[in-house]
Formats: C-alpha cells, sequence, structure tokens
C-alpha cells in the first residue's frame, strides 16, 4: 500500500529517514546531532513530494523526488528486513507511472547495491530503454546516473 507524504504523517517518514541516513552515513560521512539526529537532506515541501510504501499497516520504506522538466528521485530507502521483496521495485515503479515524463535517478560513489537495485529496477520499468553514465554533481561529486522517459 502508498500513501502520499502530507503533513498528517510526515512523521513517519522522518522517523525512517533517521535509519537511512544512518546506513549512508559511511559514504556520506553525515553524523548526528548532540541529540542523535541526523539532519533531514530532503524535506516534503512544495519542491519535494513522496511516498510511503506499508507492508499490512507497518510503513516499510519510502520515496522523496520533485518534479520539472527531468524528475529527480531524491532520496529512496526500503528497511532492511523488507528488502529483495518487491517492495522497493514496487514502489519505484509507483512513482514513474504516476509522474509520466522524464526521470533521472542518481547514487553516490560507492553505494554499489543502490546502483544494481536501480539498474535492475529501471531495466524492467523501460525493457532496457534507459541511458547510464557518470556525471559530476556539485554536492555528491560522481555520481551514477540512470535517465529514461516514464509513459503513462
Amino acid at each position: 500500500m502508498y500513501r502520499s507524504i502530507d503533513k498528517d504523517n510526515e512523521v513517519v517518514y522522518l522517523n525512517l529517514v533517521q535509519a537511512y541516513e544512518a546506513e549512508f552515513s559511511d559514504l556520506t560521512k553525515e553524523v548526528p546531532d548532540e541529540s542523535g539526529l541526523f539532519k533531514v537532506q530532503t524535506t516534503i515541501d512544495q519542491y519535494h513530494s513522496g511516498y510511503l510504501v506499508y507492508d499490512n499497516i507497518i510503513p516499510v520504506g519510502f520515496v522523496v523526488f520533485t518534479e520539472g522538466e527531468v524528475n529527480d528521485v531524491a532520496e529512496f530507502y526500503i528497511i532492511p528486513s523488507r528488502r529483495h521483496k518487491g517492495f522497493g521495485k514496487e514502489l519505484a515503479h509507483y512513482t514513474f507511472k504516476r509522474h509520466p515524463g522524464k526521470w533521472q535517478v542518481r547514487q553516490i560513489e560507492g553505494a554499489a547495491k543502490a546502483t544494481a537495485f536501480w539498474r535492475k529496477t529501471i531495466e524492467q520499468f523501460t525493457n532496457g530503454k534507459f541511458h547510464e553514465d557518470i556525471v559530476d554533481d556539485e554536492f555528491w561529486g560522481k555520481v551514477t546516473r540512470q535517465v529514461f522517459e516514464a509513459c503513462s
């Protein structure tokens, strides 16, 4: 089940994002603040939308993205106990189908598992019709990027 992230359930996103930021901290070099909380890199606002994915009533992940000339996946996370069970692929496909247009997905250097996930997920969604390259991101440095068109 999917729910748009809004003010009523944003706390669920903010809770899950702590695990996400902790998991990537080895690559991002982020550390928690004095109260033990990581900075939320992407907030839900007029520029960023997202969905939560649930396993029955339990929230197990999220996607946050921007819509524009090129839609961009800003954040994506599935809790470890629900990986390799289809939640990530289905959440990605759900998002792409509901927001047609050009998309890009980027992974920071060292995120090999994320890159493998996105290659497979996008290949299945597009029947292999996507482009992948390595680009310099002003914030993250070298990132792997997949670019493709999503039709409704």
